[in-house]
């Protein structure tokens, strides 16, 4: 998410820190942030314009600060907007921070087909953005081998995507990653797709019964209807995403939704 123009809530919070900063010089931004009942990092990066209002603390904050009338429905109303347009990545303007890969670039191939470049891409956006973290972190958070890690890694500072410091440590490029045209190149999408499926595979005598949701159906329908299916699943996984990236991350999850026919076509049987 790049800094820009000022959000209303943003400027609402900034009136009220230095409101109350002129009455107690040594208040802090750490001490609203307790006020508030949210993560000090979390708040820098919401007054800084790095990362929206969660909406689920937006009525909490207005409730904390008593905001009322035309000045409490802006305050909403700009959050929800803003959530609006995270969760339509087809619209984004270019220059805006969704780091959208090609497929005419092997590095960018690699991280389209194999599920552990995303991964990792979100498991570092769990860590708070002034805060880096180990290849043997990561590997040991994610299942996965240091050494291998590390060839990931590799590939994702190549690309931009993450930075590693003096300090040894990897931090998370601000944005979202996002593989737009991976549905042009069907031998490319069932091969990223396999590489999900052997994912699942691998997890699933791991998962505990609250830790996933699971949900399948076998359904006798109409095939004329999968253009309408199609739209409704890209919707509801935008709806999903948006909402989901509310709050403080602590985890890394994945979302597969798959619909497809297991049966011939009349005129094949």
């Amino acid at each position: 998410m790049k800094e820009g123009k000022k959000k209303y809530y943003q400027q609402v919070l900034e009136q009220e820190l230095a409101r109350r900063q002129h009455t107690n010089p040594r208040y802090s931004l750490r001490s609203f942030a307790r006020y508030l009942e949210i993560d000090s990092s979390t708040m820098s990066a919401v007054m800084r314009g790095r990362r929206a209002l969660p909406l689920s603390r937006a009525q909490v904050f207005a409730s904390k600060l008593a905001l009322a009338g035309e000045t409490l429905q802006k305050f909403i109303q700009s959050c929800e907007v803003e959530y609006a347009q995270l969760s339509n990545l087809d619209k984004k303007e270019e220059g805006d921070d969704v780091r959208a890969l090609k497929l005419d670039d092997d590095l960018d191939t690699r991280i389209l087909v194999y599920w552990e470049y995303f991964a990792i891409y979100a498991f570092l956006g769990t860590c708070p953005e002034e805060t880096g973290v180990t290849a043997a972190t990561i590997a040991e958070r994610m299942f996965m081998e240091e050494e291998v890690t590390v060839l990931f890694l590799d590939d994702l500072c190549l690309k931009g995507l993450v930075i590693k410091k003096d300090d040894g440590l990897y931090y998370k490029v601000t944005g979202y990653l996002h593989a737009r045209e991976i549905a042009g190149n069907f031998e490319l999408f069932r091969e990223a797709h396999r590489s999900n499926i052997h994912l699942l595979t691998d997890r699933l005598n791991s998962f505990k019964p609250d830790e996933s949701v699971w949900a399948s159906s076998t359904i006798s329908v109409d095939a004329k209807k999968l253009p309408q299916v199609r739209k409704l699943i890209l919707e509801f996984q935008k709806k999903l995403s948006a909402f989901l990236r509310e709050g403080e991350a602590n985890q890394v999850y994945q979302f597969m939704a798959y619909f497809f026919p297991i049966s011939k076509k009349t005129d094949e049987a």
